[in-house]
C-alpha cells in the first residue's frame, strides 16, 4: 500500500486561491482585522468550478474571525473547515483544520481538547513528514504535549 502524504502537487487552482486569500491575510497582520472579512464575502460568492477548496475558506475564515478576537465565529467556520474536507477526501485540509481548531482550543485553555482534536488527522499520515503543514501540525503537538 502506497504511503499518505501531503501531495506536493503544481500549485494551479491552489496558487489563484491564495492570491486571493493573501491580501486578506496581510490586512490581518496590518491590523486591518475589522475590514478583512468583507473579503471574504466575495470569495464565498464566486463560482470558480473550483469547490475542492471550500475548506480551506472555511478554516481561512475562522483564522480571521480568531485572530479578531471573536472566538464564537471562529469555532462555527473551524467546525465546517474539516467536516467538508472529510467529506471530500482532502486530508491535506482536514489537518490544517484540525491545527487551527487545537489552536483555537490551546487559546482557551482547553490544551487536553486541544491535543485530542489534531492527533487523529496527524497520525493518520505516514510520510510527507517534511512539509509545512505536518512540521506545524507536530510542533503544535509537541506544544500541547
Amino acid at each position: 500500500m502506497a504511503g499518505r502524504a501531503i501531495s506536493k502537487a503544481p500549485w494551479g487552482v491552489a496558487g489563484r486561491v491564495m492570491r486571493v486569500l493573501g491580501p486578506l491575510a496581510g490586512g490581518l497582520h496590518g491590523g486591518e482585522n475589522d475590514h478583512a472579512g468583507g473579503g471574504f464575502d466575495g470569495i464565498w460568492h464566486e463560482s470558480t468550478g473550483e469547490a475542492h477548496y471550500q475548506a480551506e475558506l472555511f478554516r481561512s475564515r475562522g483564522e480571521l474571525e480568531r485572530h479578531r478576537r471573536a472566538d464564537d465565529e471562529a469555532e462555527a467556520h473551524f467546525e465546517q473547515a474539516p467536516a467538508t474536507a472529510r467529506r471530500q477526501g482532502i486530508k491535506p485540509f482536514e489537518l490544517r483544520a484540525a491545527a487551527s481548531i487545537a489552536r483555537l482550543l490551546r487559546d482557551q485553555g482547553k490544551a487536553n481538547e486541544a491535543h485530542d482534536q489534531i492527533t487523529p488527522i496527524y497520525d493518520w499520515f505516514t510520510e510527507g513528514f517534511d512539509t509545512p503543514d505536518l512540521k506545524d501540525a507536530k510542533a503544535l503537538l509537541d506544544e500541547l504535549a
